[in-house]
């Protein structure tokens, strides 16, 4: 659709809503995972363009496709489960009898019996005749348990009423396109953000709703003898970092080099470098990919393989597109788990190398709507990441699926839509959770990147009115355990780093939760480590500052 949506479209979504709530629920047995899939699909259609003479049914229709197309798979990975009380309560009367043998019967069913089921209860469609009467036969095997017999129209019926739609699921699907669309237009601002960037953190829980407040500073002494300001915001503890002038004397990271491969400098060397052949690096892994600009805005990649000789090979066969503003051409999904392969975006696609044999498998695919492209969590698949028109391409097959927004190729990504959240996503990409971050944020920046324990840390705009002066931007890291060091928060201060230098960014993780990320200064850019539990910083490498020419900084490790 286009900006606004047409009042027939709205009122029959608005309609339909609560039918699609019922599929979802039926086929999930999670209220909130069914309501994520809803608001999900609904946010898709109201994000396209139509067709001026469609039908409000047909809108709707639509709206039912997209909600039950991922349903068995988000159903699968779903692990929250029903409350206890709705399969183990004791009996309190003739309707909870009723609830509970039918939630125990549909429990029984795997997701594409249920999905079936809903189908055929809520939107009198047979997906599969055959299936459907298996389920229905299923179904009345687990209510023959009950000394009546209800139909199986009303035990669904009884079952949805126990947790009914939100009232206001299109409201919150319109308030999402209307935020998307907003952060769209300033995404690229800020991805420029001049800042000077000093680090702290922050220690809170996901679930705290206190209201914000800062209280009083105290101060602790870092490794380097920099003294570093502790504060509170909201009930939150909060550790400012070393300045950039004192980052130099931080420790270097502990066993950096066998811990992550990662070596004292990176940046792409001057003077000619190998092409990739098959042999040529051996069985090393890649470390790093930099991506080096050519006059016409090209890009090739560049890849940090440590450990040997040599240790950086060129790319050259993959034109990658020039810089565009929204999408990164790598990031943290673009080297698989074992590192000898990459997928890389190129003119018709995306490009996947194998760096071992050299061997290269292109599959054409529209990345216009892709904010970024990598190899999905179970490596089955390249996902096109976007929070509005995600799409997936399956290695085995080479199929482009479009996908159920948001979609993205990390297990975790920190967003706001209308308040801050950690979205969680499956194997292949799909959205299956999500969760509130309460803490005082304005923005994420892109990537987030997630440590093997469950941390996830992205470049984060913090609400000004709130945080002290100067402390804008940084790093925050969270985890959905919800302990009391359940997250971490990085903070951004000016000092002596100038007034041309962008925020940072989150990059990747060293072991024992030391969350790696880019600090940039006029002189240099260096890759520091945070620990999340103690707050302590290090050395990892250095880069040099973009020169604007070939080298814009574009890289990942």
């Amino acid at each position: 659709m286009s900006d606004g949506a047409d009042a027939p479209h709205l009122e029959e979504l608005r309609a339909r809503a609560p039918a699609l709530h019922a599929i979802a629920l039926i086929t999930t047995l999670d209220s909130g995972v069914a309501t994520a899939a809803v608001t999900a699909a609904l946010v898709r259609l109201l994000s396209q363009r139509h067709d001026p003479e469609l039908q409000a049914g047909e809108a709707a229709r639509r709206a039912l496709d997209g909600a039950l197309a991922d349903l068995p798979g988000i159903a699968s990975q779903s692990d929250r489960g029903l409350p206890l009380d709705r399969v183990d309560a004791d009996d309190l009367g003739e309707g909870l009898d009723l609830l509970r043998v039918t939630t125990r019967a549909l429990t029984a069913l795997d997701p594409v019996q249920r999905k079936v089921l809903a189908a055929w209860a809520y939107d009198d469609v047979a997906l599969d005749p055959g299936a459907e009467r298996s389920a229905l036969e299923e179904l009345g095997v687990g209510l023959a348990a009950l000394p009546w017999t209800p139909t199986a129209e009303e035990a669904l019926h009884r079952f949805v009423e126990a947790e009914p739609a939100p009232a206001d699921l299109l409201d919150r699907a319109l308030a999402v396109v209307a935020d998307r669309r907003r952060r769209t237009r300033r995404r690229w601002l800020f991805a420029g953000v001049a800042t000077a960037v000093v680090i702290g953190a922050v220690a809170f829980r996901l679930d705290d709703r206190r209201d914000p407040g800062l209280a009083t500073g105290e101060a602790s002494v870092s490794a380097s003898g920099s003294v570093r300001p502790i504060f509170t915001v909201g009930g939150v503890r909060v550790r400012v970092a070393v300045a950039a002038a004192d980052e130099a004397k931080l420790p270097v990271l502990p066993n950096t080099l066998q811990d992550t491969g990662i070596t004292p400098r990176l940046g792409i060397p001057d003077g000619d470098i190998p092409a990739l052949a098959p042999g040529l690096i051996g069985t090393r892994s890649v470390r790093a990919i930099l991506i080096r600009r050519l006059p016409d805005g090209t890009g090739r990649a560049v890849l940090n393989v440590p450990r040997g000789n040599p240790d950086y090979v060129d790319v050259p066969a993959i034109v990658i597109p020039p810089a565009r503003p929204g999408f990164a051409a790598v990031g943290p999904r673009s080297i698989s788990r074992d590192r000898h392969r990459i997928v890389l975006p190129s003119a018709n696609g995306v490009v996947v190398v194998n760096v071992l044999t050299a061997e290269m498998l292109a599959f054409p695919a529209d990345l216009s709507q892709a904010e970024s492209v990598g190899f999905s969590s179970d490596e089955s698949s390249i996902v096109l990441s976007s929070l509005g028109n995600p799409q997936r391409i399956v290695l085995a097959t080479g199929d482009v699926q479009t996908m159920a927004p948001p979609g993205d190729a990390g297990r975790f990504r920190l967003v706001v839509d209308a308040a801050p959240n950690l979205l969680g996503f499956d194997g292949r990409g799909g959205a299956v959770a999500q969760y509130a971050v309460g803490a005082p944020i304005n923005g994420f920046g892109s990537p987030t990147v997630t440590s093997q324990s469950g941390w996830s840390a992205a470049a984060t705009v913090f609400n000004a009115a709130i945080m002290p002066a100067h402390a804008g931007q940084g790093i925050l890291a969270v985890t959905v355990d919800v302990s009391p060091s359940a997250t971490a928060l990085v903070l951004a201060q000016a000092d002596d780093r100038g007034d041309a230098t962008p925020c940072c960014s989150a990059l990747a993780w060293a072991p024992s939760d030391r969350a790696l990320y880019l600090s940039a200064s006029p002189t240099v850019w260096r890759i520091l480590a945070w620990d999340v539990h103690s707050g302590e910083q290090f050395r990892v490498s250095e880069l040099p500052t973009p020169d604007e020419r070939s080298w814009f900084g574009e890289f990942t490790l």
